[in-house]
């Protein structure tokens, strides 16, 4: 059964997936936790695929303050994330590559 706060959050995992790159959960999290502008674009709709909150940059108590407000779903926030997670694992693959 879906809660509200299921549909309010998705899973590293599917973050990785919705950017074309299924199995990349632990990148999805990278990018997350590089996320300099926290309510802006909103990791902290981001959780383990257990349903645990899993990290937070910006701490445990402010990601379930967050959460508490965002009980419904926003697709435009979706694409944000996606957007992120898409840019910052290219940027990571440029610097790997020059490595």
């Amino acid at each position: 059964m879906e809660t509200a706060l299921t549909r309010a959050t998705r899973s590293y995992a599917a973050l990785a997936a919705k950017a074309g790159k299924p199995g990349a959960a632990r990148a999805a999290g990278s990018a997350c936790g590089a996320n300099p502008v926290a309510v802006l674009i909103p990791c902290h709709r981001v959780v383990r695929g257990d349903g645990a909150l899993g990290g937070y940059r910006w701490g445990m108590a402010r990601k379930a303050a967050l959460l508490a407000r965002w009980l419904l779903p926003d697709r435009a926030y979706d694409r944000v994330l996606v957007g992120l997670f898409t840019a910052l694992a290219a940027a990571s693959a440029r610097d790997t590559k020059a490595s």
